[in-house]
C-alpha cells in the first residue's frame, strides 16, 4: 500500500515510511501541554493544548535564533481559559507590530515559521487573534 506524497510530484510514500514518519511524531515531536506556561524551544515542534485545569502562556524563541523554525500550535481542549503564544523580546507576528496570539476555542490553531532576526510569519491559522498588548 502507499500514500500520495504532497510534497512532490507523482511519487508516493510507502507503508514503512509513514509508519516511520507517524512513529516519529508519537516519540517527542508532539508536546501535550497542560502546564500555565511553557517557553518554547528548538525541541518542540508541534504543541497540542489544555486548557481544563488553567490558561496557557506559551513564548516564542527569539526568531534570530530560531531561523526556519516551525512551530504549529493548537487548543484541543478548551477549559473556558484562553491560550496565548507570545513573541520573545522585539519579535512580531507576520509584518504588522503584533507580539501576541490568543486562542479561545477548540480547534483554533496556527502554524508559524521564524522568517528573519525578529519576524514570524503565520503559514496557517484558525481563529487565532492577534494584538499588541
Amino acid at each position: 500500500m502507499a500514500w500520495y506524497d504532497t510534497k512532490s510530484t507523482g511519487s508516493t510514500t510507502t507503508a514503512t515510511e509513514w509508519n516511520n514518519m507517524t512513529t516519529y511524531i508519537r516519540q517527542g515531536a508532539v508536546t501535550a501541554q497542560t502546564a500555565a506556561t511553557l517557553t518554547l524551544n528548538l525541541n518542540h515542534d508541534v504543541i497540542v493544548c489544555d486548557t481544563t485545569s488553567n490558561a496557557i502562556a506559551l513564548t516564542l524563541p527569539e526568531a534570530a535564533d530560531s531561523l526556519g523554525k516551525r512551530y504549529v500550535v493548537l487548543l484541543e481542549t478548551d477549559g473556558g481559559t484562553d491560550l496565548t503564544v507570545a513573541c520573545a523580546g522585539s519579535d512580531v507576528l507576520n509584518s504588522s507590530s503584533n507580539t501576541l496570539a490568543t486562542f479561545a476555542d477548540v480547534e483554533d490553531f496556527f502554524e508559524i515559521v521564524a522568517v528573519s532576526d525578529n519576524r514570524w510569519l503565520v503559514l496557517i491559522d484558525n481563529g487565532v487573534a492577534y494584538s499588541t498588548p
